[in-house]
């Protein structure tokens, strides 16, 4: 699978990438050897089928699955994504170095503020922001983003000069989005033409678009707006699936708007 640049943030990334928040795995059975073994060889087969951008968050109890597997690689063969719910700079470095003691890793790719879903949630979460920036300096992260479920939060970030990676939830059906694809594509077109990253989530709709994925998948990627596409993936013939589905869209850049 072709890589692609996202957008300014120096992260090339598998146009595809894996989803782990949708493996439903507890915290305490998330921990357990046979998980993490188990999903972590379900990262490798991704992997092996070239879907090297791996998506997780400091909530997801995944972390573990994906260092399992990350050891099992090169570390610049891997892009991952992490999240932070933290609001102070205290706590965002606190989380940001727990993130990466707990993926075995000494960066990560992406690192998001987690769901803020107003600007005013964002403007509350001004120390970890500046947090980040610093980490970003210090290389503990390669580029800094946030994951976001709102169109005004969204609206109000596209172009920021400072935000290198937008994540949000986009799909055919506008499940589980809280505006119309009109106003989703106007912000996101906006956020790409400024350079930012944009991946979208939801593209199965929290698997309310599973019967539809073969126009939900080819729908995301097909956007000129959209440089990865998140597809939750619990096992390997799941992978294998999407990919069949994928594969006639996953040329190096999306193809129409």
């Amino acid at each position: 699978m072709s890589a692609i640049a996202l957008g300014r943030s120096g992260v090339q990334v598998s146009r595809l990438c894996i989803g782990t928040g949708t493996t439903t795995f507890d915290c305490e059975s998330a921990q357990s050897k046979l998980a993490v073994e188990r999903y972590g060889a379900v990262l490798l087969h991704a992997h092996a089928r070239g879907i090297t951008f791996w998506d997780t968050s400091d909530n997801y109890g995944t972390h573990a699955h994906a260092a399992w597997a990350l050891r099992q690689l090169p570390r610049a063969a891997v892009q991952l994504t992490s999240k932070t719910y933290a609001e102070s700079a205290d706590d965002a470095r606190r989380s940001l170095e727990q993130s990466l003691t707990e993926l075995g890793t000494d960066y990560i790719d992406v690192y998001l503020l987690h769901e803020p879903d107003s600007p005013d949630e964002l403007a509350a979460r001004r120390g970890a922001r500046e947090a980040l920036r610093r980490a970003k300096q210090e290389g503990l992260i390669r580029a800094f983003g946030l994951s976001t479920h709102a169109i005004l939060t969204l609206e109000h970030v596209a172009g920021d000069p400072d935000i290198d990676v937008l994540l949000t939830n986009f799909n055919f059906a506008e499940v589980h989005m809280d505006a119309g694809l009109h106003d989703y594509t106007k912000a996101l077109t906006a956020a790409h033409a400024a350079g930012q990253g944009v991946i979208t989530m939801k593209t199965l709709g929290e698997g309310k678009l599973a019967d539809r994925r073969h126009e939900a998948i080819p729908y995301n990627l097909t956007r000129s707006f959209v440089h990865a596409v998140v597809v939750g993936m619990m096992d390997e013939a799941e992978i294998d699936d999407t990919l069949a589905i994928a594969a006639p869209h996953l040329t190096p850049e999306p193809i129409h708007g």
